[in-house]
């Protein structure tokens, strides 16, 4: 577990939220709850470890979420690596996103940023299910 040492645990949780939105992306899971519940991982223990209720979760909870294809335990304390596809389709949809937002008057910007806040990973379904 020596990679946890090497990473705070706010870059850890933070490495969890971005692993969870990516995973969801490429139809492995459908939500933090539902990665939990396929690799049979604490569910309390992600939540609880996710909302900084706690300062790390075991190396047992690591190696289950790590049971989906591509994921290692040392890879989840990190933010995901994309595939050159993914790289692109992102920058190609920041490029389209900032083109949109350029025409907008201020008073839409104003607007629509409560709903692109929504849209935010650490904003995610899991959570706001929670609640």
């Amino acid at each position: 577990m020596t990679s946890s040492t090497n990473t705070t645990s706010d870059q850890r949780r933070l490495a969890l939220v971005q692993w969870t939105a990516l995973l969801k992306e490429r139809g492995l899971i459908t939500s933090r709850s539902n990665w939990c519940a396929q690799t049979k991982a604490s569910e309390s223990g992600v939540r609880e470890f996710i909302k900084g209720k706690t300062d790390s979760l075991n190396e047992l909870t690591y190696r289950k979420l790590a049971s989906l294809p591509g994921v290692t335990p040392d890879a989840l304390r990190l933010p995901p690596v994309l595939s050159d596809e993914e790289e692109e389709k992102g920058a190609k949809l920041r490029d389209q996103a900032a083109a949109f937002i350029d025409r907008l008057t201020l008073e839409q910007l104003e607007k629509a940023l409560p709903f692109l806040e929504s849209l935010v990973p650490e904003k995610s379904q899991d959570e706001s299910e929670e609640k």
